[in-house]
């Protein structure tokens, strides 16, 4: 079973995670027609982990979580005793507009029912991580890009953690929980391509669901192969402009001449030259001449 959750919600940093925990239980629990429901927590609890073990601490999570819904008019509640409600949900219903990810509820009962301590915030994040995954024509650079749809996702760790409110640390520490509980799987780039200024930079790694990892190594490959050759271009290219400048310095001090441009774009390298090697510094004295006139 998948659960279409509504980004609006997910991605919301006003709300808490217990919110956002109940927000997933209570749609796991939800008709297709969005009636209203009679739900109760120790079936919520069940249905997030599988168990039917009471656990206090989750189940008042859960309870703080319904009520911050309810005080931000996201769910409605008719009724309410101790541990059940009668719950409506035409304040979440998606419109055509809004901006939905869709989350396998396997997932969610198997980061629920793991050991880790933080599994209500290591939730939160997995559901924002899969919401950042590339959609419809945003790979353009590639072959058949449609391929890659909605299987994987390019975001700094940066961008990811500061999209649910973490320190990066703790996004890094969650990306290799979800590593080891074989729900997200990693393609750690080394490569270097050039940006819209032609300033090079390191890929971002490019992860995926675990059972993707296929089709995310093949991605990984075609993106080596075609921002390889453009650093590739791009040190080359610099290289013999480096070497260019520096055979004109020589004949320049024996007695070639150049025009002013020329002059100034090998006094410029020059100085940058000495700048990066100290103890290898050219003489500067063969532009005296220029810089007088």
């Amino acid at each position: 079973m998948k659960l279409k959750l509504n980004k609006k919600i997910t991605e919301n940093k006003d709300l808490s995670n217990n919110a956002i925990l109940a927000y997933i239980g209570l749609m796991s629990c939800l008709k297709i027609d969005y009636e209203p429901i009679f739900i109760n927590r120790y079936m919520m609890s069940y249905y997030l982990t599988g168990k039917r073990k009471y656990i206090r601490r989750f189940d008042e999570s859960l309870k703080l979580g319904i009520k911050e819904l309810i005080d931000n008019a996201i769910i409605d509640c008719y009724e309410h005793s101790s541990t059940n409600y009668f719950i409506g949900f035409k304040n979440i219903i998606l419109e055509q507009e809004d901006k939905f990810v869709f989350v396998d509820f396997d997932d969610v009962r198997k980061i629920m029912s793991c050991d880790y301590h933080g599994k209500i915030s290591l939730l939160r994040f997995y559901i924002s991580l899969l919401g950042t995954f590339i959609s419809k024509n945003r790979v353009t650079d590639i072959r058949d890009p449609n391929k890659y749809n909605n299987v994987l996702g390019m975001m700094s760790q940066e961008y990811l953690a500061n999209l649910v409110g973490i320190s990066e640390h703790t996004a890094i520490e969650y990306i290799k929980l979800l590593e080891e509980l074989e729900l997200l799987y990693v393609s750690r780039c080394s490569f270097m391509f050039k940006d819209n200024i032609g300033k090079v930079k390191r890929h971002n790694n490019i992860y995926g669901k675990y059972k993707d990892r296929e089709i995310i190594d093949e991605f990984t490959k075609v993106r080596y192969e075609m921002y390889d050759d453009l650093h590739k271009t791009h040190i080359s290219s610099a290289a013999n402009k480096s070497r260019s400048l520096m055979q004109k310095y020589n004949c320049l001090r024996n007695g070639v001449v150049y025009d002013k441009d020329v002059v100034n774009e090998i006094y410029k390298y020059i100085c940058e030259y000495n700048e990066k090697h100290p103890k290898k510094s050219k003489d500067m004295s063969v532009f005296s001449k220029y810089l007088t006139n």
